[in-house]
């Protein structure tokens, strides 16, 4: 009998993902159709090609260019002539001004065609990005005739033209958010049987995870580890005999960036995110206990870095530091987190960037929490939809000087949303089929978010392996909960684990840059790392459980 339910669920669950692949052509093809009048897939080659101003001056017929960069049309029939060794799939018109808007044509042509108004097609051009699609043959020379009127201004950041198909991120964010919405429909439809399963009153997952879990102390203590390496060893020595060896027999051969300080800090997220509902889903107000845990993160920082400035005003009388060139203004900024919001960023500690994403998860995954009735469907669904309405406003927010910093932060959220569908599935709260579709969804909009607001970290330096790295080791460390047991030096650094983050970047660079010109670099290290244990537990004890101890919480 057993053996007939089990067949009976995996023809089930084959069913269902064959029925949610069928689902995701349909609703791709569907919303190619509507959006671009047009079915464009997702290939093509690794072509690229960038076309500048001084690039468009040369091929550009009745254009003049304008002292501050922009071209001015000289006859009601200008044009620019692009032509690429590769097969073009998708041209973006990069736009920084248009003086007055008008209908504009684009002309696709090759060796074997010759140019025909029946190969083009009308548009209208407006400042932003502009995404020309290239019907699908082997067109790789174009005619733009980006205005019909002369007299028009033209400010062009630059033509790219790729071999791949390239679309809009907010296009592929609206099919995938159908996608998993309806997909989570059937799923619910075909597996739950309109049972309402609660977070706060699971199917009694065997209480998988009672109390403390001595793996993840472990975890944190190897992620503040390869934080430690990256800022204080791989970054400041690339000839170092130890970072040699390592990055030969690891990081080069694995992709991993920052000599492990991404992965060090994916662990970070994901932790965060997997004891968030092990903390909060027996607490009665969990926005509550967010918040303190918001208001006691901000102001240890707050107060830290005050600490270290009075330090470095005094220290800087007597010989300037890397620290004396900045005014009161920029440590304000730092102290109080205002210069992420102001487009500058941190430039007294590069540490602090990692907050903003972890307070605006605490905030939506406390909020989704509770407004879903701490239904774990609901729960999800909100969590992943507002995420996803943040990288849509992000998209927006990145092409303003002022906001631009913080859309970039927007990606980093996914990472301890990976961490709740990582619990979710271990304590048995989420089944395999469930976890998958909710991974998944996480994963792609993760990777759009990373593409659109942060292109440095999706392929010049993929962030993204580190992330899937940080997970696989997450997934071992659980896997073997029972062979860690409590140690006492673990115990202390994971205690002073946050101080000891937030201060290595100023107190331990402040010494190594001290140290290392006069004493060998590995003895530097070393010095510098037993001064940074003694630094963050005086934080710990002055700050932690002291000044902020009514902000505490246990967990």
């Amino acid at each position: 009998m057993k053996v007939n339910k089990q067949m009976s669920k995996n023809k089930k669950e084959i069913l269902y993902a064959t029925m949610i692949f069928i689902l995701f052509i349909l609703i791709y093809v569907t919303g190619s159709k509507l959006y671009f009048k047009n079915i464009y897939f997702l290939h093509g080659n690794s072509g690229k090609a960038v076309w500048e101003t001084e690039d468009l001056q040369k091929v550009g017929h009745d254009f003049q260019l304008q002292d501050d960069g922009s071209f001015l049309s000289r006859s009601s029939d200008p044009w620019f002539t692009v032509e690429e060794s590769f097969s073009v799939k998708t041209i973006l018109l990069d736009i920084r001004e248009i003086s007055e808007k008008h209908d504009a044509q684009v002309f696709f042509y090759s060796d074997n065609e010759e140019l025909d108004a029946g190969n083009s097609y009308y548009f209208q051009l407006k400042e932003g990005i502009n995404y020309l699609q290239i019907p699908e043959k082997n067109f790789h020379k174009f005619r733009l005739d980006l205005t019909d009127h002369s007299g028009i201004k033209l400010g062009i950041n630059s033509i790219t033209l790729y071999g791949s198909r390239v679309v809009p991120a907010r296009f592929l964010i609206s099919i995938i958010t159908a996608w998993g919405l309806l997909s989570w429909i059937l799923y619910r439809k075909m597996f739950l049987n309109k049972k309402i399963r609660k977070c706060a009153h699971p199917s009694t997952p065997s209480e998988v995870f009672q109390g403390k879990i001595h793996s993840l102390s472990y975890l944190r203590v190897l992620a503040l580890g390869m934080i430690l390496y990256d800022h204080l060893c791989g970054m400041r020595n690339s000839d170092w005999i130890l970072k040699k060896a390592v990055d030969f027999i690891l990081c080069t051969p694995l992709n991993i960036i920052q000599d492990f300080g991404a992965l060090g800090v994916s662990l970070f997220y994901l932790i965060t995110g997997f004891l968030f509902l092990h903390t909060n889903r027996k607490k009665e107000n969990g926005i509550a206990s967010a918040c303190r845990k918001v208001i006691r993160l901000y102001l240890f920082t707050l107060i830290s870095t005050v600490i270290f400035g009075i330090f470095q005003y005094g220290f800087n009388s007597i010989s300037p530091t890397y620290w004396a060139q900045f005014s009161l203004k920029d440590w304000t900024g730092c102290a109080t987190l205002i210069s992420y919001f102001s487009g500058v960023g941190d430039m007294v500690n590069g540490t602090t960037w990692f907050l903003i994403p972890l307070f605006a998860f605490y905030t939506l995954s406390s909020i989704c929490y509770k407004f879903s009735g701490k239904n774990i469907s609901a729960y999800l669904l909100l969590l992943e939809g507002i995420s996803a309405l943040l990288v849509i406003l992000g998209i927006y927010g990145s092409r303003q000087a002022n906001t631009a910093y913080l859309s970039s932060l927007i990606p980093f959220i996914y990472i301890p949303i990976i961490g709740v569908i990582v619990y979710l599935w271990v304590s048995h709260m989420l089944s395999c089929t469930g976890a998958a579709v909710s991974g998944g969804i996480a994963y792609i909009t993760m990777t759009l978010a990373f593409y659109r607001l942060n292109r440095v970290y999706y392929a010049e330096n993929p962030y993204i392996i580190s992330i899937i790295c940080a997970a696989l080791l997450l997934l071992l460390f659980i896997a073997g909960e029972h062979a860690f047991k409590e140690q006492v030096i673990i115990t202390f650094l994971e205690k002073i684990s946050l101080s000891l983050y937030l201060v290595h970047m100023t107190w331990g660079s402040f010494l190594m840059s001290f140290l290392e010109s006069r004493i060998r670099f590995s003895l530097s290290f070393i010095l510098t790392l037993g001064f940074l244990i003694f630094v963050a537990w005086l934080h710990y004890r002055l700050i932690e459980t002291g000044l902020l101890k009514k902000f505490n919480y246990k967990t």
